[in-house]
């Protein structure tokens, strides 16, 4: 085994939650595919997708697990996939999500747009997924700006609970 590599079925599975969290197509889909496939299995998956009169998902998926079987593993996705916010504030989750993407040359910006988008805390991401961003940077600051406003509204609400309860114990 070689590290940041995961079977094709879970790494399928996270596609499909990717596609269906940022409304991609099938073309979308094959650009984010693509560039985590090693040669020469890329070369094979986009033989195939190009000879394809159903580009669904559904078709893409058939394809993988059937040429694909759990021995054989799709590289770099465990490292992207499995990269999330979790505990980190925005801007910590941000360097480390850079530090990373920096590796993929070969990654657009819309891809990692979305693998951004898909990694934020749900709470900050369902703040920033309709957002109008074109850039990392831009998706950043919204992202930091909302976590901002949820950490402004908790302190307040905690505040206005103790300053009740004090009240109420009087």
């Amino acid at each position: 085994d070689r590290p940041n590599t995961i079977p094709v079925d879970k790494w399928l599975s996270e596609i499909e939650a990717m596609m269906n969290i940022c409304d991609w197509n099938f073309k979308t889909t094959m650009s984010y595919c693509l560039p985590c496939i090693e040669e020469p299995a890329r070369s094979v998956v986009m033989d195939w997708a190009k000879r394809l009169k159903d580009k669904k998902f559904e078709e893409f998926d058939k394809f993988m697990k059937h040429n694909f079987t759990h021995t054989n593993k799709i590289t770099r996705t465990a490292e992207v996939f499995g990269f999330k916010q979790n505990n980190m504030t925005v801007d910590e989750y941000y360097a480390k999500f850079i530090s990373i993407y920096n590796n993929f040359n070969d990654v657009g910006t819309d891809f990692k747009i979305n693998a951004f988008i898909v990694g934020l805390k749900k709470h900050i991401r369902e703040g920033v997924s309709y957002s109008s961003a074109k850039t990392l940077e831009d998706v950043k600051r919204i992202a930091a700006d909302y976590e901002d406003r949820l950490i402004t509204k908790d302190i307040e609400v905690n505040a206005t609970h103790r300053h009740g309860s004090h009240r109420g114990g009087r």
